[in-house]
């Protein structure tokens, strides 16, 4: 009969083989016998992982850990499953548990570094990096992280020097080779960001960031049909990437080739795919019974400031009625100007929504009862419709009305 350590490594050749039924069965195999079996609860987490189930897969490593809670690869990968689940405070704790177990950890390291990154921290992160390449000098990954990290502090030359080490190192690594045309594309030399972009393309055609990266290069050079094509490029495979479709619709708003029912048509599939199924979390209230009360107005932009749009907009804002309506402002800007202090003297109530969450935005509105919601952004820089990666969790309201201002 074969010990637990043999059915542990036959199980886990079938694990590195994707095999993962057979991996499955055999690791709870050993845990019917022995239930707080250390090395099969861990490697059962990591296979449950993989399969996309993290609220198991943590229970099965934190099962692993009170059994042997001197592994460090258990606590690593506790770290792992955390931030898969959002708990970036959590798996930064397990990353640094696993580094006191084993101070030499450069893949901790580097995991930490980006978990740090996440939170603008951008030193602590950029030290972080480079502990895991002081540990392994050739780690490609760090390498191309730390890049990452100096790029965001402004660092470009630094940046591009470590992606060029990257690809020194390792000439196929697809996202050092969209990095650094990333990073270019900052510098403004456009064309060697597109042949970037383009050898990235054609290593993984099915990299969706890299189109809309090549699109947005080829709409600085007025090229706005291969923009297009490249956004159509990033759906084909990847058919819900919200940014792609956002940048689809911006762009075929700049293109007079396109008629405005084919513009409507296309902004009818964005909802379809983004919208519609957002219609779950309605909000409504009731009938307030006063057929004469005043219309509560809300406006949502990141332009009230110096802008093409607030100069469209300080007119409409000016000749409001306010004896029938009542104007409220949600203004997501950053750098509040002079524009921004006069628009806001004309406003009734003046919100800011910056560091809100789209919910948060959402339940703002709501609860200042506002009948008629004007969107002033459509899918530009910025905006509440989702084009954000970070924010694509978005709440219908009681009337969204797009109104795009440009001159």
């Amino acid at each position: 009969m074969a010990s637990d350590t043999d059915t542990i490594q036959v199980a886990l050749k079938h694990h590195q083989a994707g095999q993962l039924q057979k991996a499955e069965s055999l690791y709870r195999q050993i845990l019917q016998d022995n239930p707080n079996h250390p090395d099969a609860l861990h490697l059962l987490g990591v296979l449950t992982h993989r399969l996309g189930k993290n609220v198991i897969a943590a229970e099965l490593i934190n099962k692993a850990i009170a059994s042997n809670p001197k592994s460090p690869i258990f606590h690593f990968n506790l770290g792992v499953v955390l931030n898969a689940l959002g708990k970036g405070k959590d798996a930064a704790e397990a990353y640094q548990q696993a580094l006191r177990l084993k101070p030499d950890y450069a893949e901790a390291l580097n995991n930490l570094g980006t978990i740090m990154k996440a939170h603008d921290q951008l030193d602590d992160a950029i030290e972080k990096y480079r502990q895991a390449l002081r540990l392994q000098p050739d780690y490609v990954e760090a390498l191309n992280n730390l890049g990452s990290a100096l790029k965001a502090k402004g660092q470009l030359d630094d940046a591009i020097e470590k992606y060029q080490q990257v690809l020194r190192l390792q000439p196929d690594y697809v996202d050092a080779l969209n990095n650094l045309g990333n990073a270019l594309k900052a510098r403004s030399q456009l064309d060697d960001a597109i042949e970037k972009y383009q050898q990235a393309l054609q290593l993984r055609p099915e990299f969706s960031e890299a189109w809309v990266s090549l699109g947005n290069c080829q709409e600085t050079l007025g090229l706005l049909e291969s923009a297009i094509d490249s956004c159509r490029q990033a759906l084909r495979y990847k058919p819900d990437y919200i940014i792609a479709h956002s940048y689809l619709l911006f762009l075929m708003s700049y293109n007079v080739l396109y008629s405005p029912a084919r513009i409507l048509e296309e902004h009818r599939n964005w909802d379809a795919i983004h919208g519609g199924r957002q219609k779950a979390h309605t909000f409504s209230h009731s009938k307030s019974g006063e057929p004469d009360k005043r219309l509560k107005i809300g406006y949502v932009s990141s332009d009230l400031r110096q802008h093409a749009v607030s100069f469209f907009f300080d007119p409409v804002l000016k000749n409001h009625d306010r004896s029938q309506v009542e104007i409220f402002c949600y203004a997501e800007v950053n750098k509040p100007d002079t524009v921004t202090e006069r628009l806001k003297e004309m406003a009734d109530k003046w919100r800011t929504t910056v560091g809100l969450s789209d919910e948060n935005a959402a339940h703002m509105i709501y609860d200042d009862k506002i009948d008629i919601l004007v969107d002033l952004a459509g899918h530009t820089a910025n905006s509440r419709l989702g084009s954000s990666p970070t924010n694509q969790r978005r709440y219908r309201l009681p009337i969204l009305v797009t109104v795009l201002l440009r001159g």
